[in-house]
Protein backbone atom coordinates (compact mmCIF):
# COMPACT_ATOMS: atom_id res chain seq x y z
CA UNK A 1 0.00 0.00 0.00
CA UNK A 2 1.62 3.66 -1.11
CA UNK A 3 1.02 6.73 1.16
CA UNK A 4 0.58 9.76 0.25
CA UNK A 5 3.32 11.99 1.54
CA UNK A 6 1.02 15.09 0.46
CA UNK A 7 -1.03 16.08 3.35
CA UNK A 8 -4.49 17.36 2.99
CA UNK A 9 -6.01 20.52 4.14
CA UNK A 10 -6.69 20.74 7.54
CA UNK A 11 -5.71 16.72 7.94
CA UNK A 12 -7.83 14.20 7.25
CA UNK A 13 -10.10 12.54 9.82
CA UNK A 14 -12.81 14.26 11.41
CA UNK A 15 -12.71 17.43 8.84
CA UNK A 16 -16.35 16.85 7.83
CA UNK A 17 -17.30 17.27 11.65
CA UNK A 18 -15.63 20.02 12.06
CA UNK A 19 -16.86 22.05 9.54
CA UNK A 20 -20.24 21.24 10.32
CA UNK A 21 -19.75 22.71 13.65
CA UNK A 22 -17.80 26.08 12.07
CA UNK A 23 -20.99 26.48 10.02
CA UNK A 24 -23.21 25.88 12.74
CA UNK A 25 -21.71 28.33 14.53
CA UNK A 26 -21.31 30.92 12.55
CA UNK A 27 -24.97 30.54 11.04
CA UNK A 28 -26.16 30.59 14.86
CA UNK A 29 -24.29 33.99 15.11
CA UNK A 30 -25.73 35.30 12.32
CA UNK A 31 -29.05 34.58 13.12
CA UNK A 32 -28.17 36.64 16.27
CA UNK A 33 -27.10 39.52 14.45
CA UNK A 34 -30.18 39.82 12.00
CA UNK A 35 -32.20 39.81 15.48
CA UNK A 36 -30.08 42.28 16.87
CA UNK A 37 -30.87 44.01 13.52
CA UNK A 38 -34.19 43.95 13.85
CA UNK A 39 -34.56 45.36 17.46
CA UNK A 40 -32.37 48.28 16.66
CA UNK A 41 -34.65 48.88 14.05
CA UNK A 42 -37.32 49.06 16.37
CA UNK A 43 -35.69 50.83 18.96
CA UNK A 44 -35.20 53.64 16.59
CA UNK A 45 -38.35 53.42 15.12
CA UNK A 46 -40.21 53.38 18.57
CA UNK A 47 -37.84 56.28 19.68
CA UNK A 48 -38.35 58.70 16.83
CA UNK A 49 -41.65 58.26 17.04
CA UNK A 50 -41.19 58.95 21.04
CA UNK A 51 -39.59 62.16 20.42
CA UNK A 52 -42.05 63.22 17.41
CA UNK A 53 -45.15 63.06 19.85
CA UNK A 54 -42.72 64.83 22.34
CA UNK A 55 -42.32 67.64 19.73
CA UNK A 56 -45.76 67.83 18.65
CA UNK A 57 -46.96 68.96 21.95
CA UNK A 58 -44.34 71.56 22.94
CA UNK A 59 -46.01 74.69 21.27
CA UNK A 60 -49.45 73.97 23.07
CA UNK A 61 -47.13 73.99 26.22
CA UNK A 62 -46.04 77.35 25.20
CA UNK A 63 -48.96 78.68 23.64
CA UNK A 64 -49.47 81.48 26.13
CA UNK A 65 -49.12 84.56 25.82
CA UNK A 66 -45.37 86.20 25.91
CA UNK A 67 -44.40 82.39 26.21
CA UNK A 68 -43.24 81.94 22.36
CA UNK A 69 -40.67 84.39 22.21
CA UNK A 70 -39.84 84.18 25.30
CA UNK A 71 -37.04 81.38 24.38
CA UNK A 72 -38.68 78.43 26.72
CA UNK A 73 -40.00 77.04 23.58
CA UNK A 74 -36.84 77.17 21.74
CA UNK A 75 -34.93 75.75 24.75
CA UNK A 76 -37.35 72.68 25.26
CA UNK A 77 -36.91 71.77 21.42
CA UNK A 78 -33.29 71.88 21.94
CA UNK A 79 -33.17 69.88 24.76
CA UNK A 80 -35.50 67.39 23.28
CA UNK A 81 -33.35 66.86 20.15
CA UNK A 82 -30.09 66.72 22.72
CA UNK A 83 -32.45 64.05 24.26
CA UNK A 84 -32.94 62.07 21.36
CA UNK A 85 -29.50 62.01 20.61
CA UNK A 86 -28.06 60.81 23.68
CA UNK A 87 -30.57 57.97 23.65
CA UNK A 88 -29.81 56.94 20.00
CA UNK A 89 -26.05 57.06 21.16
CA UNK A 90 -26.79 54.69 24.09
CA UNK A 91 -28.82 52.35 21.81
CA UNK A 92 -25.83 52.28 19.79
CA UNK A 93 -23.28 51.50 22.19
CA UNK A 94 -25.44 48.06 23.73
CA UNK A 95 -25.49 47.19 19.79
CA UNK A 96 -21.96 47.40 18.93
CA UNK A 97 -21.47 45.91 22.45
CA UNK A 98 -23.63 42.73 21.39
CA UNK A 99 -21.92 42.85 17.87
CA UNK A 100 -18.70 43.00 19.31
CA UNK A 101 -19.70 40.00 20.83
CA UNK A 102 -20.95 38.07 18.24
CA UNK A 103 -17.81 39.10 16.25
CA UNK A 104 -16.27 37.45 19.08
CA UNK A 105 -17.96 34.14 18.73
CA UNK A 106 -16.96 34.49 15.02
CA UNK A 107 -13.28 34.39 15.48
CA UNK A 108 -13.63 31.94 18.60
CA UNK A 109 -15.30 29.55 16.19
CA UNK A 110 -12.78 29.52 13.20
CA UNK A 111 -9.69 29.73 15.47
CA UNK A 112 -11.09 26.47 17.20
CA UNK A 113 -11.49 25.41 13.40
CA UNK A 114 -7.95 26.30 12.46
CA UNK A 115 -6.38 24.90 15.36
CA UNK A 116 -8.36 21.22 14.83
CA UNK A 117 -6.31 21.53 11.44
CA UNK A 118 -3.44 22.35 12.73
CA UNK A 119 -3.10 19.39 15.43
CA UNK A 120 -4.53 17.05 12.37
CA UNK A 121 -1.73 18.19 10.31
CA UNK A 122 0.83 17.85 13.42
CA UNK A 123 -0.68 14.35 14.04
CA UNK A 124 -0.40 13.43 10.24
CA UNK A 125 3.50 14.54 10.32
CA UNK A 126 4.50 12.67 13.38
CA UNK A 127 2.34 9.38 12.01
CA UNK A 128 4.40 9.92 9.13
CA UNK A 129 8.29 10.98 10.42
CA UNK A 130 7.43 7.55 13.15
CA UNK A 131 6.82 5.49 10.27
CA UNK A 132 9.60 6.50 8.15
CA UNK A 133 11.84 6.17 11.30
CA UNK A 134 10.74 2.65 11.42
CA UNK A 135 11.09 1.88 7.56
CA UNK A 136 15.30 3.20 8.10
CA UNK A 137 15.74 1.39 11.37
CA UNK A 138 14.03 -1.75 9.26
CA UNK A 139 16.60 -1.36 6.52
CA UNK A 140 19.81 -1.38 8.65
Amino acid sequence: MALSYTSAPFGRSGSGQRTADLTRSLAGNQFAREGLGRQRTMGVSDMTRRFADMRSRIPGQFNQRGMLDSGLRNQAWRKSFADQLRDMNRLQLGFDANMNQLNLGDFNAEGQYSLGGLNQVLSDAQRRSATAARIRSAAL
